[in-house]
């Protein structure tokens, strides 16, 4: 909806009808609330989720400089050789990459769940209700009317039809009134 909303609003394609039927403020208020109601979900979301990957990472980077902290002490104290000591950095190298590894694939499956989750839960909203009851325009039986339409394909020099007029309702047909004598270019 939200796309559509910017493409109605922000096309020169469009521009016409919007102006013509006045649709300008009431796209634009729903355009608004759309967007305000996306924006403050998405930021819950985005501070709940940078929070605990805030929190959990200076959690792993504390480990991670204690235990190599600790590494240093234990051959600084002469309890472990340098040999030893290269060994335990390695080892703790690889735990940590493992550790991250299997992080990132609980992260992916948490992201993975919370999108499963919004998808099953926008498709479970109710569909409104028509609640437009008009059948007819401001002058009943009137129908359609076009009133001094010109036209010219793109590539034509002269118009094919300048200021006709056209009207339509449920029991004639079209009826055109036109003049056939292309009109100048202004």
């Amino acid at each position: 909806m939200q796309l559509y909303l910017e493409t109605v609003l922000a096309r020169e394609d469009y521009a016409k009808e919007v102006k013509l039927f006045r649709l300008g403020p009431k796209l634009l208020q729903r355009y608004r609330a759309i967007f305000t109601k996306l924006f403050a979900e998405d930021r819950k979301l985005t501070l709940r989720r940078d929070s605990w990957g805030f929190v959990l990472g200076l959690l792993g980077t504390g480990a991670f400089y204690g235990a190599y902290a600790w590494i240093a002490l234990s051959a600084i104290r002469g309890s472990i050789s340098l040999g030893q000591m290269t060994m335990y950095l390695l080892l703790f190298k690889q735990g940590q990459s493992a550790v991250s590894a299997s992080l990132s694939a609980i992260s992916g499956m948490y992201e993975d769940n919370l999108y499963l989750s919004n998808l099953y839960e926008y498709l479970e909203q109710p569909v409104p209700e028509v609640q437009g009851a008009l059948q007819q325009g401001p002058q009943p039986g009137d129908g359609v009317r076009f009133e001094q339409v010109s036209f010219r394909y793109p590539t034509a020099k002269n118009r094919l039809c300048s200021r006709s007029t056209c009207t339509s309702n449920r029991a004639t047909a079209w009826r055109w009134s036109a003049r056939t004598v292309p009109a100048k270019r202004p």
